[in-house]
């Protein structure tokens, strides 16, 4: 498809700070703000994606402390989408 081409696309590399990794309440405040975005957003671990506008399909990636990912956002609003996701998981933590 010719057009997949022109689709804006936008990928942060980063690794889980958190020493809980991606448990599920910072699982389910990603897929929080990830639904607030028509794009497609996505986090791998290299070997899998997820999808992350869901808080289930990010736990299976079974990510723990230290463990590299790639959140992935495409779509038209891609920068300010990855830009906002990634100030959230940059800012992270437990209350």
């Amino acid at each position: 498809m010719a057009e997949s081409a022109n689709i804006a696309s936008e990928v942060w590399n980063f690794k889980i700070s958190n020493t809980r990794g991606l448990h599920l309440r910072f699982a389910g405040e990603i897929a929080k703000r990830a639904m607030k975005y028509k794009e497609d957003v996505s986090i791998s671990d290299g070997t899998q994606s997820a999808n992350a506008k869901s808080a289930l399909s990010l736990l299976s990636l079974a990510a723990t402390e230290g463990v590299a990912l790639s959140l992935q956002v495409r779509g038209d609003n891609a920068v300010p989408a990855l830009a906002n996701l990634r100030h959230f998981v940059e800012n992270y933590s437990e209350k």
